[in-house]
């Protein structure tokens, strides 16, 4: 895997004391979650414990598990660090919408904790930065595209602490109903309306120079992040309390099934019927690659860990999306997927988050963990973490690993080394090399 230069300006103040947080798909959904959740997280006082980095039982892998219990981290006494949040979205109405909406419910949290008599951190307000960016994840070059986002924050920040890869898209037009019915009937409805077949998916979507669209936001856009952005991870401060990470949404559905038979044939997914699931396991597939590379701090000198999570299901801008072009017919359909979505919660299933504050709490999680109770990157590469839902709502963290990642090691490479090509092409042509 080729390096990439770190081209930071000399100009970019040093920060040893603040947490920065990258957040990408930030507008609605888990994106919005991620953000609303960091706040509340990093504003608690110093020496409380943070809840989302508790370890958790369900959260080891098995040769981990006698050292639980283990205990959450605190942000250490005397000054705490202080956070920057930047989000970003593919406008800037969006993101802007996005500041307004994460600040006004965070003033409200806090607010709520004064009453409640609970100890506010003093000084947290005026040392928080939310800066905004836009980026187009089907883009590689031009100024909303991802090289320039990468460019940008290069030069803007100091270092990132935590890399939230969450903009994702599918090329959904409706549901097959007759489909819908028989996998409810075959897998109970739980199952069904968490690991979905029954989309109806367009065929060969394509950005303006030929790339898969869909594959381009979801695999190939999260590797360019990460290693174009590799150099301000390596840089986030050891003092810090959280070792930098990169943290990618993938999903329930990203398994080895949905590959084509020869993935790398057709590895853009342009010829093949469906893309979403696809797409999303060639993006695990390339997390373990990278977190090899980059998780061994013997020879990157810096531990930089990569992590998939799955936020389990919830009614998103993209379950919209998929019941076609009628505004009327999407909120009635959504309303029902809604209900239906929380019956199955009701009925037992672990899959169901409902909320995206809930969803994101694997994300977090792989975040914020202290590092003793992970596994090495040498012994099961970017792990998978799993949303656990109970009826009533309570949510927990599962370990997990990526689907067939031993078997499909060889994958695993091809891809990263299709996507390092088009990256060092897209350098060349925006004149960073």
């Amino acid at each position: 895997m080729v390096s990439t230069r770190s081209s930071t300006s000399t100009l970019v103040t040093k920060d040893e004391n603040r947490i920065v947080a990258v957040v990408t798909g930030a507008n609605s959904g888990y994106g919005l979650g991620i953000c609303q959740m960091l706040l509340r997280c990093l504003s608690l006082p110093p020496g409380e414990p943070l809840p989302e980095s508790a370890p958790q039982l369900s959260a080891m892998p098995p040769f981990l598990r006698h050292l639980y219990p283990g205990k959450e981290s605190k942000l250490q006494p005397g000054p705490p660090p202080t956070l920057t949040l930047v989000i970003v979205c593919r406008k800037s109405v969006d993101a802007e919408a996005t500041k307004k909406t994460v600040l006004a419910e965070h003033y409200k949290d806090l607010e709520k904790r004064k009453r409640k008599g609970k100890p506010v951190r003093e000084g947290w307000r005026d040392g928080l930065k939310i800066q905004l960016e836009t980026c187009d994840f089907s883009l590689m070059g031009g100024k909303n595209g991802i090289l320039q986002l990468c460019q940008r924050l290069n030069r803007t920040l100091p270092h990132i602490t935590s890399l939230f890869l969450n903009a994702g898209m599918a090329a959904f037009s409706g549901v097959d109903y007759f489909h819908a019915f028989r996998q409810i009937w075959r897998d109970g409805l739980a199952y069904a309306f968490s690991h979905p077949e029954f989309m109806v998916e367009i065929p060969g979507l394509c950005t303006d120079d030929g790339r898969g669209m869909v594959w381009s936001v979801n695999t190939l856009a999260p590797y360019t992040m990460t290693t174009e952005l590799m150099p301000l991870l390596r840089r986030s401060p050891s003092s810090l309390p959280f070792s930098p990470r990169v943290m990618y949404t993938s999903s329930g559905t990203a398994t080895f099934q949905h590959l084509p038979s020869n993935p790398l044939d057709d590895y853009q997914l342009i010829e093949y019927p469906r893309s979403y699931s696809p797409s999303k396991y060639m993006c695990d597939l390339i997390f373990c690659q990278l977190d090899k590379t980059y998780g061994d701090e013997i020879d990157t000198g810096r531990e930089v860990r990569c992590f998939v999570a799955d936020p389990g299901a919830m009614t998103t801008g993209i379950t919209r999306g998929g019941f076609g072009p009628f505004m009327l017919v999407q909120e009635i359909l959504f309303g029902l997927t809604w209900l239906a979505f929380y019956l199955a919660r009701l009925g037992g299933s672990p899959w169901h988050s409902m909320y995206p504050t809930e969803g994101v709490r694997p994300l977090l999680y792989a975040a914020f963990v202290d590092p003793l109770y992970l596994p090495s990157a040498n012994k099961i590469p970017s792990p998978k973490f799993l949303i656990h839902a109970s009826r009533w709502g309570r949510t927990t963290v599962d370990f997990s690993e990526v689907d067939s990642w031993v078997e499909t090691e060889e994958i695993g490479v091809g891809l990263v080394e299709r996507c390092e090509q088009i990256r060092l092409e897209w350098r060349r042509r925006e004149g960073i090399e």
